[in-house]
């Protein structure tokens, strides 16, 4: 398993992009995530003009599973929101 000598780093510098997304999306983070944290997802923001952002106290990593409903109502809610016709 490189990823444990080398990091979970990406290959390219995924800031440098100056494309911006213009579709929905969703951050969804966890505040106790010690695999890839959350703050530095709040700097993509600017690239992506419809995303929805939400940091999860109680979570880490597997927000999914240690906090499943709430994540499960944000993701219905943001579902909702940028479903077709509503």
């Amino acid at each position: 398993m490189a990823y444990r000598a080398r990091g979970y780093g990406f290959s390219f510098d995924v800031d440098a992009g100056e494309e911006k997304y213009h579709f929905p999306a969703m951050f969804l983070l966890g505040r106790q995530d010690d695999s890839v944290g959350y703050k530095d997802a709040w700097n993509l923001l600017d690239h992506y003009s419809r995303a929805s952002f939400m940091v999860v106290d109680g979570a880490g990593h597997n927000l999914q599973i240690e906090q499943e409903e709430i994540f499960a109502a944000c993701v219905r809610q943001w579902l909702r929101s940028v479903a077709p016709n509503s």
